[in-house]
């Protein structure tokens, strides 16, 4: 498979959820046009050194999705929040925070539809892919030799930064699930076999620590709250996150 056919598929996975989250607020499509990009954009990082390199231009519209991720995110941490409360909040706290998460749903969706008003997005993935189908013509041993560099490279700043005193787990989240989307992209793309132990780490990894993000932004919003919530609850969940960092660190 070309690399280009692969950033194409992601770019159709985005498209048609978004079609589908814009007509009836899907939450299942929100998440998968969130993979799509993360996708488009973990394999953006390597893009740059090949673009360094080879003298290639970005396409501009790579701005316009990271905008829709952006918004998109608001909207699906309101949607996890409200699944976490559920079983975290007594009935009417629980009722008053979905009342206001339902609220920054309606205007973030209300942005995106604002924003998408003046763009076309099959413009956007077709000056998109052009950057890719340029990559096409690189070599394939060049191109894997460095998407394995940066994952690599990658290894060594999650490993700088868990050593840390004030380690940073949103950046080791971020890194850890680039390299899984960078390892898998290996074997559908470039047919290049990754051990199935480490994918299934890394993918196990992210899991953990996407639950942790989860659970400190709902600590976050609730903390914030104008509803008077239970310290006795912050605590709580404080202390789940907190384990699953345990969890993440010993395995």
């Amino acid at each position: 498979m070309k690399l280009s056919t692969y950033i194409l598929r992601r770019l159709n996975d985005f498209e048609s959820n978004l079609n589908v989250t814009l007509i009836n607020k899907n939450e299942e499509a929100i998440h998968d046009l969130r993979v799509a990009l993360k996708k488009v954009f973990a394999v953006k990082k390597i893009l740059k050194f090949l673009v360094r390199d080879y003298k290639l231009s970005f396409a501009p519209r790579f701005e316009d999705l990271r905008f829709v991720f952006k918004i998109s995110g608001r909207i699906r941490d309101c949607q996890l929040m409200i699944g976490a409360s559920k079983e975290r909040l007594p009935q009417k706290q629980y009722y008053s925070f979905r009342r206001t998460c339902n609220t920054e749903i309606n205007h973030a969706y209300s942005e995106l539809t604002s924003y998408l008003a003046n763009y076309s997005v099959k413009n956007i993935k077709r000056e998109v892919i052009i950057v890719f189908r340029a990559i096409d013509l690189l070599r394939p041993e060049y191109v894997i030799f460095k998407i394995k560099d940066y994952v690599a490279s990658n290894e060594n700043l999650i490993q700088q930064e868990f050593n840390s005193e004030t380690c940073d787990y949103h950046k080791i989240r971020r890194w850890v699930k680039e390299q899984y989307y960078l390892l898998v992209l290996l074997e559908e793309v470039f047919n290049d076999k990754i051990e199935e132990q480490l994918k299934i780490f890394k993918k196990e990894t992210g899991s953990i620590l996407g639950n942790w993000h989860d659970l400190n932004v709902l600590h976050h919003h609730l903390s914030g709250s104008r509803i008077k919530i239970d310290q006795q609850v912050l605590m709580d969940i404080h202390r789940e996150a907190q384990d699953l960092i345990e969890v993440m660190r010993g395995s």
